[in-house]
């Protein structure tokens, strides 16, 4: 079943776990004969993985916030750009290793239906409180690679970043969330 899908997919593809972040046991893949290693190097992750097509674009991120009471809105489309070429671990955790575009430098038409995207995605994966939709733009289709429902709040984290391009300090921003869980665990209740 795996080369089936691999091959109905086409090369190159993503082999990743289906419940890991910050690349984690992500790979591209070439070939057919480089499949079985990248399923075991996902395998050591997760135990779900996905096989995805390889897109190419613009690797932007759309981190939402939805305060109690509120409809979710993204914050600023935030364009990623890393200074070695790949996305990767150290890359998203090594200050100054990626450079970021708040709001992201692209297109209005395009920011637009990536904003309709990413928050499509996130009511559709019944998201609340706040996420981060990570979107490659390739020309001008948005291409969802994942939604983060605990995404970073390091220092090099986008959805911190967006928060304060937006003006909301990094308190209120915690505050807006944590409203937002209490607003959540109230209505559970009822």
């Amino acid at each position: 079943a795996l080369r089936p899908a691999a091959e109905a997919i086409g090369y190159p593809l993503v082999v990743k776990p289906a419940r890991e972040g910050s690349g984690l046991g992500l790979t591209r893949v070439e070939e057919p004969e480089a499949l079985l290693e990248a399923v075991y190097e996902a395998f050591g992750y997760d135990g779900k993985i996905l096989l995805e097509r390889w897109v190419t674009g613009i690797e932007i991120t759309a981190p939402i916030l939805e305060p109690a009471g509120s409809e979710p809105r993204v914050l600023n489309l935030v364009e990623v750009r890393p200074r070695g070429g790949s996305y990767d671990f150290e890359a998203k955790y090594t200050p100054g290793a990626t450079d970021f575009a708040i709001p992201a430098e692209i297109p209005q038409e395009a920011a637009v239906y990536a904003e309709e995207t990413a928050l499509r995605s996130y009511r559709t994966l019944a998201c609340y409180g706040f996420a981060r939709v990570d979107i490659i733009l390739e020309g001008d289709t948005p291409w969802v690679l994942d939604a983060k429902t605990i995404p970073g709040f390091t220092e090099t984290s986008t959805l911190p970043l967006a928060a304060e391009a937006a003006g909301i300090s990094f308190e209120n921003l915690v505050e807006t969330i944590l409203d937002s869980a209490l607003e959540t665990e109230a209505l559970a209740k009822l």
